[in-house]
């Protein structure tokens, strides 16, 4: 028979329940970061839009200062979508934790803590394939960044 981690004795559970809440602290904060950031960056977007297409910022015909905002505007996008790309690498890393100390403490396996069923579904132990939040996250910064720059080529 295998040995679990309740064969280990009462240290290695309380080691694993002490590290629970950190690992499950860390993927809500991962994710708040996420959106957080698409919040700040759609809002800064789509004020910049608004005010380049309402004619309040006004860049002439100096053509060299549309392609200076233009630029800005794709590296301020750029470094805002890698922001959140790190985030998701480290969500993923504390999520897979989370799921290790989960099985660990057997909260999948059946009659562990219930008769007959387990604590938590069987279909948490492995994340979603894909992370739609951070898909439409990115998203919508491109497409808010691509919204300005016509906007600052056509002003």
């Amino acid at each position: 028979m295998a040995e679990t981690i309740f064969d280990g004795g009462i240290e290695r559970v309380e080691v694993l329940k002490g590290l629970y809440p950190i690992f499950k602290q860390e993927v809500f904060d991962r994710r708040e970061t996420i959106m957080k950031l698409t919040t700040f960056g759609d809002a800064f977007l789509l004020a910049l839009l608004l005010l380049v297409s309402s004619r309040l910022l006004n860049f002439g015909v100096e053509k060299g200062l549309r392609w200076l905002v233009i630029l800005g505007l794709v590296i301020f996008a750029v470094g805002l979508i890698h922001q959140i790309q790190q985030q998701k690498v480290r969500h993923t890393q504390a999520k897979q934790g989370l799921i290790e100390i989960e099985r660990a403490l057997q909260l999948f396996q059946e009659n562990a803590y219930l008769p007959g069923k387990s604590l938590y579904p069987l279909e948490w132990q492995s994340p979603p394939r894909k992370d739609w939040g951070v898909t439409i996250s990115t998203l919508s910064l491109l497409g808010l960044t691509v919204l300005v720059i016509l906007a600052v080529l056509f002003a």
